[in-house]
């Protein structure tokens, strides 16, 4: 099994029992969904908006995972996402989930969003809207290679005005996009 297909089983494992606290697939593994981008990701992201939604769902997503045959342990230096979004860490529950020399992590997330999930083969997927938006927002704050290339395939669908509006809608008042000048209507 390729780390590709390891990292979409324990996304699909996850979403099964996830989604009915509202959670959808996000990140990279979202952009691929879509055909946006075609690169390696090592992380699988699930964002929920249901408050509350990420403390219901982690011990079932983890004893379904633990149940499938994986081993899962609970991060608590979880800071990359925390460190993009404001309040992430306070509604953020992240584990290291591994099979034999394969090991993804998983983030499980509160996040306002725009748009209903779309229903897709792997579970549901945020919007496209959605993860364009939050992609861009990390492009602004954390700024890590991949957001860089994230953001300038999704300049192949939006204009550099969408992009930007999408941003500023996902930030909403907490970071870059809202209080930086050259970002300014």
């Amino acid at each position: 099994m390729t780390s590709e297909e390891f990292q979409a089983e324990v996304a699909r494992l996850a979403l099964a029992v996830a989604q009915r606290h509202g959670f959808a697939l996000a990140g990279g593994h979202a952009l691929i969904a879509y055909g946006v981008v075609d690169r390696p990701t090592e992380d699988v992201d699930l964002f929920t908006d249901q408050s509350g939604g990420v403390t219901a769902a982690a011990d079932l997503v983890m004893s379904t995972l633990s149940r499938a045959g994986l081993h899962v342990e609970a991060v608590t230096d979880s800071a990359d996402l925390g460190d993009v979004f404001d309040g992430f860490e306070h509604d953020l529950v992240e584990c290291e989930v591994r099979r034999g020399d394969q090991t993804v992590r998983l983030q499980m997330v509160r996040f306002d969003r725009h748009h209903q999930p779309v229903m897709m083969q792997i579970g549901p997927v945020l919007h496209l809207d959605d993860v364009v938006a939050t992609k861009v927002v990390a492009l602004g704050t954390r700024a890590a290679p991949r957001d860089y290339i994230d953001t300038a395939a999704a300049l192949a669908r939006y204009s550099r005005n969408r992009l930007i509006e999408l941003a500023r809608q996902a930030d909403s008042g907490r970071h870059c996009f809202s209080t930086w000048p050259r970002f300014a209507p």
